[in-house]
């Protein structure tokens, strides 16, 4: 049976559609929110120019129906960052990556790009039941001024 998705307006609901005909609307869940990065918390080019509001931008969301939010994490620390958040609320989750830009953190890391992985590997094997997802990872060409291709490569 195939589904066949469309989404409505700037909602970022989904309606699925069955084979048959039938249409409902399916729980909206936000599968990329970076709560847990330096700009969302305030700090832009090495200056803090507004407070997080977390907790309010959260109850934005619930009040606004959504089910479940996913939180990214971008870097060993943010990876954690996200854990200790979706630890608050049933509702959340997190992932646990490092994004292609900050692949940079492998090489600097105290010890070594090994320790690095085994840090990732640590939080999905401790925090099953919070982590949903592996990512950020991969490769971004695009902005190489964060990490060059070859150490993206490595």
């Amino acid at each position: 049976m195939t589904e066949r998705y469309k989404f409505i307006g700037e909602s970022r609901f989904a309606i699925r559609k069955s084979a048959i005909g039938r249409r409902s609307l399916l729980p909206p869940v936000d599968i990329g929110a970076n709560l847990t990065d330096s700009m969302y918390q305030g700090e832009y080019h090495g200056s803090k120019k507004h407070d997080p509001d977390l907790d309010d931008v959260l109850q934005r969301a619930w009040d606004n129906g959504l089910q479940k939010m996913l939180l990214t994490g971008g870097s060993l620390a943010d990876s954690e960052r996200a854990i200790q958040t979706a630890e608050a609320d049933d509702r959340l989750f997190a992932t646990v990556g490092c994004h292609p830009t900050r692949c940079g953190e492998f090489d600097q890391f105290d010890g070594s790009p090994e320790a690095y992985l085994a840090g990732l590997r640590r939080l999905v094997e401790e925090n099953r039941g919070k982590v949903a997802a592996l990512g950020e990872m991969g490769l971004d060409y695009d902005r190489t001024n964060f990490c060059d291709k070859e150490t993206q490569k490595k």
